[in-house]
């Protein structure tokens, strides 16, 4: 096996830790440092349960199923790849899980302590009795793994549940939870603490900024913009049995801090203004404020506005 190291090491005297992906049986290993001035090669040996090396690469191309996974370091790294995983070229940070049936397209980065493709409930209980392994290993045999495009970029501290779909060139902010069957298009960007919360489909180039809580039976449509702290609901009565999507149609605005009560709809390239409560639908192209939201203005009026506060 040939890792390579794309990187000009700060010092030759620090030691870094190589997790390799799955069983190693090679006793011997070649890598290849390349640095700005000079290429040099060094044999290194494979002891207990990784890889130690006389340098200090940040980043570490492994090759694996085929698969170019580029491993960022820093001290002893935590890494769990499951077997049946798909795995471009990307960077993964480290303290990485990925499991099941993954696939994650080129030029994706992975950040910190991100976990994809972690078991539903679902998946849990129903095969519960006949588990059996130690750590991981257990949720790596239930989980059908999630699916990341292209082009990704997925911060630290953000899980992935099973049956989520990210488009190419998607964002997340650090610490987001996206919960199973949830599906995002491509460019969209979920902000950090966000919680999209099971069965929310999310369009294209859709924003949705931190602290944003979207229930099951949320649509997303394209072009969206959700401002901080936006909650939205699904159950009108609560706690009961019933739920009932919100919809938010092309290119609405979602103001800070709104609440949308479960079932309403947000008309196209209509905005909800920051700390307003819907409790009915909002008309296309119409601006509602308030507690219970009204309608106030136009979008029309809106966006002369907003041109004339910007060119304040």
């Amino acid at each position: 096996m040939e890792v390579f190291v794309d990187y000009l090491p700060q010092s030759t005297s620090e030691v870094v830790f190589l997790a390799f992906l799955g069983t190693v049986k090679q006793e011997h290993f070649t890598a290849r440092a390349v640095c700005e001035s000079k290429a040099e090669s060094l044999k290194t040996r494979h002891s207990g349960s990784g890889l130690r090396c006389g340098i200090a690469p940040t980043f570490v191309l492994v090759l694996r199923h085929k698969a170019d996974i580029y491993l960022g370091l820093g001290g002893d790294t935590y890494l769990y790849v499951s077997k049946r995983a798909r795995v471009g070229r990307v960077l993964l940070e480290g303290q990485n899980v990925l499991l099941g049936a993954t696939s994650i397209g080129e030029g994706t980065i992975i950040g910190l302590n991100v976990i994809v493709g972690y078991p539903a409930r679902r998946s849990l209980e129903s095969r519960l009795a006949s588990l059996s392994g130690q750590g991981f290993e257990v949720y790596d045999e239930v989980s059908s793994g999630a699916t990341i495009g292209n082009g990704c970029f997925i911060r630290s501290g953000t899980v992935i549940y099973e049956q989520v779909s990210l488009g190419d060139k998607c964002q997340t902010g650090h610490n987001v939870l996206l919960r199973e069957d949830t599906i995002i298009g491509g460019e969209s960007h979920v902000g950090s603490m966000t919680v999209l919360d099971g069965n929310v489909s999310v369009g294209k180039r859709v924003s949705i900024q931190s602290g944003a809580y979207l229930p099951p039976k949320t649509v997303v449509e394209d072009d969206v913009f959700i401002a901080p702290c936006v909650t939205v609901t699904n159950d009108r009565y609560p706690p009961s049995p019933k739920f009932s999507g919100v919809v938010l149609k092309k290119g609405c605005v979602i103001c800070a801090n709104a609440v949308l009560i479960a079932g309403v709809t947000v008309g196209e390239e209509a905005v909800v203004a920051a700390g307003s409560i819907v409790t009915h639908d909002v008309p296309a192209g119409k601006m509602v404020m308030g507690v219970p939201a009204r309608v106030t203005m136009s979008v029309e009026e809106f966006r002369k506005k907003r041109e004339r506060y910007v060119e304040d």
